[in-house]
């Protein structure tokens, strides 16, 4: 990478298509008025971020939970016969 270049983010395109007065006044550095509203969607995706690895996580862990409820079935059943 060359002195000054500098890539674009995702997040920048999304940006400026959204509307690029904005996008632009940003990268000069004004500062904008709408500091809570962007808070307030940074600390939104964030948690959204938590539920969906927390989701991922108790979905990895439902078959190990169906063989045991399996294993307690069969061994109530081998217990009820005798």
């Amino acid at each position: 990478m060359m002195a000054g270049e500098r890539y674009v983010s995702a997040s920048e395109i999304g940006s400026y298509v959204f509307c690029r007065r904005a996008w632009h006044l940003d990268r000069c550095g004004v500062p904008t008025t709408l500091e809570p509203e962007r808070a307030a969607g940074v600390a939104f995706h964030e948690r959204h971020g938590r539920q969906v690895r927390i989701a991922s996580q108790a979905r990895g862990l439902a078959p190990w939970f169906a063989i045991a409820a399996l294993v307690l079935i069969v061994l109530a059943l081998l217990l009820a016969v005798r």
